[in-house]
């Protein structure tokens, strides 16, 4: 009544509370005076211990952990909205005990967030602060293990119940106590290199085709929505983007996956050593709270390969008895990376800026994928324009080019233009990998396994073609794993179709992720503001820290999804972030100026382009590009095939020998052989002499005004100012020493 006044109908009906009125209700019992003040005597606050507020406890640990001021925390609770500085300390350090306390009762390190007998997947990677330094000493490279589980229902959790009923808060207590030995000793480990694969895998590695066909048609259909709709009135429903175009049509059925983190390590996760200590706890872990499962461990390119090294030379943990599943996220990276490498030299990141779409380094960013969901972004607005651009092409040449049978469909059109024109292959090429990299991803944001194994059969020969070797190899051992999985572990092979095999983080439909995605945003949780910055160059601080900093995490992220109004209950189905009317309104937008931008610079699907060349400069490839670009699916396929072949099925070469490398050239710099400094100048002096000569003789012959002969550059780059294109860069400029009193009125020159 204090906050929204009275009123006679909530007298009558249930009373509504926001999280205004529990936050004024719980200040006014948490500053409440304990006793009666005597008469003429000051008042003393007395702050009681049975007292202590959640909003209060939550205002003190959430602003230390953000800032690790001593002096803020007590201002804050001077004015009676915090807990002291003290106090907060008293809480994170029993926390810590109690969760020491919890793993010694039962006897294993295992996060009490873990529900029994459900499907548990496991991510390690490096937590790292600071490496590239070559000066600091406060530099940390520790482990990181996060614990995820999808559950079906939510059901009270007895494990965690359990350890809140032993909860106390002790004073004055400043250290943690030890965690068991078993799981902070790491023991030393030596594996052996050169080793080849265990037998498992056939000849034959196809697996479902036709799913992947299907989802590439489904995803042509989108490009024909966004074409179909992309002139008409924009609203919330109109579905153009990528994410929401798909959001759509499937809704999330999972709900957000129970996360969980183990205490830190302090050695780094790419030692042998480490990697087989994580094996035990995580096996011991999963053995505790479901047992019988086949523990599974996701981690990225360097550490599966370092895993797959143990599991061979080691039956204790070989691959009866774990399944290493490679990180999703970084596969992306890496396919959004090979896009790159074909787009690189081409003029697409020239028309990205152009269209404004992004600043012209943002856009070379995107040929590395610098920043994953921005460039994923530019490559669905690149798919939707060249759909558009061939579209538009198609119709022209069914209208214009007496050559073409009015009555062709465009699939034929397209395999006849592909035959004749090497730039209507390349960007059809271009545009054919966006939508398998769109599949794939896909595949993660639905939790279907099938297409996460089909559209990764097909990624790996462009991982072999763009020299991505070490990604090439490794992913060719992990879809061996993912494709005989069903008979070595039939039980995770049924949770993976289950869609176990990545985390979701909200009911938001169409927002799953990868699992080492989701244990990336722990690790940068733990690396925010408060996190373990500040503390590599105090060790007690650091140990206190690994410790109970996963347990503050969790209960400030805890007490923030119990806000009243934020997060109350759980909707059936959520919308995606991008279906939005803004968000579609903008990607429409950044269509259109990109079908533009390319347009002004000539439709690369037209008939009339027979050569290769490049959209911004229209320089033409030499001959070597072309024959290049016609090899290049076929050379990544060949070289998948003799990979797989000798090192999986037939076993006759060690899977760490080494990968030929190939000679790609297409628009990029190896096409270009470059001279000495010295012949090159002479070769354009000469050049130009002859230039200079032809175009006087000729300017002679026409009668033509000399004066205005000179006045023009005969070459785009100014001489004085540069070489071969490039800027000169001088040593030094001494603004300093220009002579005083120079006259600056200058006259120009009535010639050049």
């Amino acid at each position: 009544m204090i906050i929204n006044g009275p009123n006679i109908k909530d007298q009558a009906e249930p009373p509504n509370i926001t999280q205004p009125v529990l936050a004024v209700a719980q200040l006014l019992m948490g500053n409440a005076y304990k006793q009666r003040r005597k008469p003429k005597e000051p008042p003393t606050q007395i702050y009681v211990k049975n007292r202590q507020m959640p909003l209060s406890i939550y205002v003190g640990m959430k602003v230390h952990s953000l800032t690790r001021k001593r002096q803020l925390v007590d201002s804050l609770h001077e004015l009676g909205l915090s807990e002291s500085y003290d106090s907060i300390m008293d809480i994170k350090t029993s926390l810590g005990n109690n969760i020491i306390n919890h793993y010694l009762n039962e006897g294993v390190v295992c996060p009490p967030q873990l529900r029994t007998e459900e499907f548990v997947v496991v991510a390690a990677d490096n937590i790292d602060h600071n490496p590239s330094s070559t000066t600091s000493t406060g530099s940390f490279h520790g482990t990181g293990i996060s614990l995820f589980q999808n559950c079906a229902v939510t059901l009270p959790n007895p494990r965690e119940q359990r350890l809140w009923e032993t909860f106390q808060i002790e004073k004055q207590v400043k250290e943690i106590r030890a965690l068991p030995s078993s799981f902070t000793e790491v023991k030393p480990l030596l594996v052996p290199t050169n080793m080849t694969a265990p037998a498992g895998l056939s000849e034959d590695r196809q697996r479902n085709p036709m799913l992947l066909t299907s989802v590439v048609r489904e995803e042509k259909e989108w490009l024909d929505h966004v074409s179909d709709h992309l002139t008409q009135e924009i609203n919330k429903e109109s579905a153009l983007s990528w994410a929401a175009f798909h959001a759509s049509k499937y809704q999330n059925s999972m709900l957000p996956s129970v996360n969980s983190m183990l205490p830190l390590f302090r050695d780094e996760a790419s030692s042998f050593a480490m990697l087989r200590h994580c094996l035990v706890v995580v096996q011991a872990a999963i053995h505790h709270v479901n047992p019988g499962q086949t523990p599974v461990i996701c981690v990225d390119q360097s550490l599966f390969a370092k895993l797959k090294q143990i599991q061979w030379s080691d039956e204790t943990y070989s691959e009866d008895n774990f399944v290493i599943l490679f990180g999703g996220f970084h596969i992306e990276m890496t396919a959004l990376k090979v896009l790159g490498n074909l787009l690189k030299g081409s003029g697409w990141a020239e028309m990205v800026s152009k269209a404004n779409i992004s600043s012209a380094g943002t856009a070379d960013s995107f040929l590395t994928a610098s920043h994953v969901t921005r460039t994923r972004n530019a490559h669905q607005i690149t798919a939707c324009a060249l759909h558009i651009l061939m579209t538009q092409a198609f119709t022209e040449a069914k209208e214009t080019d007496p050559d073409i049978d009015p009555g062709i469909d465009f699939d034929a059109w397209c395999a006849l233009q592909k035959e004749k024109s090497p730039q209507f292959l390349f960007w059809t090429t271009c545009l054919d990998l966006q939508l398998l990299v769109f599949s794939f991803v896909r595949a993660i944001r639905t939790a279907n396994f099938e297409l996460y194994v089909s559209a990764l059969n097909k990624l790996v020969p462009w991982f072999f073609t763009f020299n991505h070797t070490h990604y090439a190899r490794w992913i060719s051992v992990h879809l061996r794993d993912m494709m005989i999985l069903s008979e070595k572990h039939p039980d995770v092979y049924q949770q993976f179709k289950l869609g176990k095999f990545v985390v979701a983080k909200s009911k938001n439909n169409f927002s799953l992720i990868s699992v080492d995605q989701g244990h990336e945003q722990n690790n940068a949780v733990l690396k925010d503001d408060g996190g373990i910055i500040g503390l590599t160059q105090d060790s007690d601080a650091l140990v206190k820290w690994t410790i109970s900093g996963p347990e503050t995490v969790r209960v400030i992220a805890e007490f923030e999804k119990s806000i009243v109004g934020k997060s109350n209950t759980i909707k059936d189905t959520s919308p995606h972030h991008q279906e939005t009317k803004s968000a579609q309104i903008r990607f429409a937008k950044q269509v259109t100026s990109m079908v533009d931008a390319i347009l002004n610079a000539g439709n690369p699907f037209s008939s009339g382009e027979c050569e290769m060349i490049r959209l911004h400069s229209r320089e033409v490839m030499p001959d070597e590009s072309v024959t290049c670009l016609k090899d290049l699916q076929a050379r990544g396929e060949r070289e998948y095939g003799a990979f797989v072949k000798d090192r999986l099925v037939d076993r006759t070469t060690a899977v760490s020998e080494l990968i030929q490398r190939n000679k790609v050239t297409l628009f990029n710099e190896q096409s270009i052989k470059f001279k000495p400094k010295g012949k090159e100048m002479i070769s354009e002096l000469k050049s130009e002499a002859s230039l200079f000569s032809r175009l006087y003789v000729s300017c002679q012959r026409r009668d033509g005004n000399m004066d205005e002969f000179f006045r023009h550059e005969h070459q785009p780059f100014p001489p004085s100012l540069s070489t071969s294109g490039s800027l000169r860069q001088e040593k030094e400029i001494r603004f300093g020493e220009l002579p005083r009193g120079t006259n600056a009125n200058c006259r120009k020159p009535t010639t050049i």
